[in-house]
């Protein structure tokens, strides 16, 4: 089993995209509260849905077309056994699973494709545990506030429900 996930970056990547994604959602929502109008403050609910549905389908059709690319089906197969082959462990590679072709040490060892598959799922897990729950709390609340955001707004600035 290997202890440290390469590809760790790429959550990292995706754990500030969700922080910046979620400090967006509250700042603007504060901001049309405050400087808008009631229908200006509902809309940005749709918007946000939009958003975070768009996110997310991406987020999973991005890691099903790697997952594809990693068991040789699909469109990215060949192009992704290029790219994964010089750092792949091979019974038949001799040598060149433990030096490069230039007499250079690899500065970490070469995983097998099993291995490369088991990082792959376990990043998509760890970027899954990070946003799908952001994306859940900001989805709820954008729709309520695309529902219900020009009645808030309203009782927030002291007009009243009535005047909605």
């Amino acid at each position: 089993m290997i202890e440290k996930n390469p590809l760790l970056s790429i959550k990292v990547i995706t754990d500030r995209v969700t922080k910046f994604m979620l400090f967006m959602f509250i700042t603007s929502a504060v901001y049309l509260l405050v400087f808008s109008d009631a229908s200006t403050f509902q809309r940005l609910g749709s918007f946000w849905v939009a958003v975070i549905l768009l996110s997310f389908g991406l987020l999973k059709l991005t890691f099903s077309l790697l997952e594809k690319a990693l068991n040789g089906r699909g469109q990215f197969a060949g192009k992704a056994h290029e790219k994964l082959e010089p750092v792949t462990f091979a019974e038949n590679k001799g040598w060149l699973n433990f030096m490069s072709k230039d007499g250079g040490e690899y500065d970490r060892p070469l995983y097998t494709m099993e291995e490369i598959k088991m990082l792959f799922e376990d990043l998509e897990a760890r970027v899954m545990a990070t946003v799908l729950p952001n994306e859940l709390i900001i989805g709820a609340v954008a729709t309520l506030q695309w529902g219900y955001g020009d009645l808030f707004h309203c009782w927030v600035n002291g007009n009243g429900w009535s005047t909605c």
